[in-house]
């Protein structure tokens, strides 16, 4: 009975994850200046993500806001927002990219 129930416990503890999303309100990098949206059915999204495994990064990863542009097609940048997902194992961190 014990050590069913350490299997069990591991098993949830192992399904526990965490998500959240920043908008930061500027950025150090990249000077945001055109703040008025307009229509956003025209705006695009491009993200850039990594994902770790017990902490490891991978080696062809990249996080920047020059990818997330190009996975969008974005030439001119409206919003930047980021995303962590974690799991007792891994964890996501994504910088989005909405923009025209």
């Amino acid at each position: 009975m014990k050590k069913t129930s350490i299997i069990l416990s591991a098993l949830l503890l192992s399904l526990a994850s965490c998500t959240y999303k920043y908008t930061p309100a500027s950025s150090a990098m990249i000077n945001v200046t055109d703040y008025e949206i307009g229509d956003l059915s025209k705006l695009k999204t491009g993200e850039a993500c990594m994902t770790r495994v017990l902490g490891f990064p991978p080696s062809n990863a990249s996080t920047s806001v020059i990818d997330a542009m190009k996975d969008g097609k974005i030439s001119k940048i409206k919003m930047i927002d980021s995303s962590v997902s974690s799991t007792v194992f891994t964890s996501t961190v994504c910088i989005i990219v909405h923009g025209l």
